[in-house]
């Protein structure tokens, strides 16, 4: 089977992704990229279209409501990772990498 890595965000970063052979889909809004994360959940569930690696730009992803982005990013894959944009970070992307290092072990490594 063959697993493909998926990018969600705002057309003008998520295009430069495209070249390295990743699926694109750009949104403007947080409801726009979770529509299209519970998209790719379910293609990966039913292996019609799975995906191993879901990249979501942080611009977008602090526009979803947190207990919504939690319930489709939840399972094992595809593993859903919040990368940092081109604005500002808020520390999102750092905080869910703090969380994912701590769940694997056991330690917050990273403060």
């Amino acid at each position: 089977m063959t697993y493909h890595i998926a990018v969600i965000g705002p057309k003008n970063i998520t295009s430069v992704f495209r070249a390295s052979g990743a699926d694109v889909f750009p949104c403007v809004t947080g409801e726009e990229a979770l529509e299209r994360l519970r998209t790719i959940k379910g293609e990966t569930e039913s292996n019609t279209n799975p995906y191993a690696v879901v990249l979501v730009l942080e611009d977008i992803a602090t526009q979803i409501h947190e207990e919504d982005f939690n319930k489709v990013t939840l399972g094992t894959l595809p593993s859903v990772l919040v990368v940092p944009g081109i604005t500002a970070s808020d520390g999102m992307s750092l905080a869910r990498i703090r969380e994912l290092a701590k769940r694997a072990i056991g330690i917050d490594i990273l403060s």
